[in-house]
C-alpha cells in the first residue's frame, strides 16, 4: 500500500507578523477617519455658533441711524458737501440746472458674513443734473482750472483735457471726504439707470437700512427735458461716508468724522479700535 503525504500549511513568525500588521493599518485608517469626522463636526459646531453669534449681535441700525452723534455728524457733512457744491456751480454760470438727487442712508454692510463683523455704514449722496451747450471742451478746460484752485483734487498732475473726455473725478475736503464725479452726456445718448432712486421712485426703509433722506429723480425723463433745449446733460454727483467709530454695545455712538461705521460687540474688533 502506497501512502502519500500532502503537505499541511503552519502558521509562522512571518504570517502573524503579516497579520499584526494589517491589523495595525486597518485601525490606524480607522482613527484617521473618526478624527477628520470629527474635527469636520467641530468645525460646522463653531461656524453655527459663530453665525448664531453674529446674529444675536446685530446692529440696531435704526438706533444707529437716528442716534443724536449721528444727527450732528450728518448736519455737518450735509452743510459742507452743499457748500462746495454751491462753490463748485457758481464757478460754472453756463450749466443749467435740470433736477437734483438724495440719497443718504445707514445701512448694514452686505459684505458681512459669518466669518466677519457686522457693519453698519452711512453714506450721503447728492447728485445734481445740469444741461448746456457748447464749446464743451474749453469750458470743461475752465471748470477744471477753477474746481482746482478751490482745492478740489482731480489726483493727477494738471494738463490741458482731452477733448475725448467725458468725465473727471475729484476728491474734497479732508483727503477722501468727499468723492465727486462729473460726467456728461451729448444728445442723444442717455445716463445708465440702475436704481429705483434713479427711475423716480422712493424705495422703503429695512431692518438693515434705514433713509435719513431720499429725493428720486426720473434721470431718463430728466434727460429727455434737458436735451429739448441743450446738447448736452451734466451729472454731478457727490458722495461722503460721513462717520467713523466703532459700536461696542448695543448704544450707538459713531464719532463725527469722515470714514465708516463699525458696529463689533468685541474691543478692538473695527479698524483703528
Amino acid at each position: 500500500m502506497v501512502t502519500l503525504a500532502c503537505p499541511i500549511k503552519t502558521s509562522g513568525p512571518a504570517s502573524v507578523r503579516q497579520m499584526s500588521d494589517a491589523y495595525a493599518g486597518v485601525r490606524r485608517a480607522l482613527a484617521i477617519f473618526f478624527g477628520l469626522v470629527l474635527a469636520v463636526i467641530v468645525l460646522v459646531v463653531g461656524v453655527l455658533a459663530y453665525w448664531w453669534h453674529g446674529l444675536a449681535a446685530s446692529p440696531d441700525v435704526p438706533a444707529f441711524a437716528r442716534s443724536a452723534a449721528v444727527e450732528k455728524a450728518d448736519a455737518a457733512v450735509t452743510a459742507d458737501m452743499d457748500a462746495r457744491l454751491q462753490t463748485a456751480l457758481a464757478a460754472a454760470r453756463w450749466l443749467a440746472p435740470q433736477a437734483a438727487a438724495v440719497d443718504d442712508r445707514c445701512q448694514q454692510d452686505s459684505g458681512s458674513t459669518v466669518f466677519s463683523r457686522r457693519w453698519v455704514q452711512c453714506t450721503r449722496t447728492e447728485t445734481r443734473y445740469l444741461a448746456f451747450d457748447g464749446p464743451v471742451a474749453a469750458r470743461v478746460r475752465a471748470w477744471d482750472a477753477a474746481l482746482r484752485k478751490a482745492g478740489w483734487d482731480r489726483g493727477v498732475p494738471p494738463s490741458e483735457l482731452d477733448p475725448a473726455v467725458t468725465w473727471l473725478h475729484y476728491s474734497a475736503g479732508t483727503p477722501g471726504a468727499i468723492s465727486v464725479w462729473i460726467q456728461w452726456y451729448r444728445r442723444p445718448a442717455l445716463p445708465y439707470v440702475s436704481t429705483d432712486l434713479e427711475r423716480g421712485v422712493a424705495t422703503p426703509d429695512w431692518p438693515s437700512l434705514v433713509h435719513r433722506a431720499q429725493q428720486p429723480v426720473d434721470v431718463a425723463a430728466t434727460a429727455r427735458t434737458a436735451f429739448a433745449g441743450h446738447e448736452y446733460l451734466l451729472v454731478l454727483r457727490a458722495e461722503a461716508r460721513d462717520y467713523a467709530g466703532s459700536l461696542p454695545s448695543s448704544s450707538p455712538s459713531p464719532t463725527a468724522t469722515h470714514g465708516h461705521a463699525c458696529y463689533s460687540p468685541g474691543v478692538g474688533d473695527c479698524p483703528g479700535g
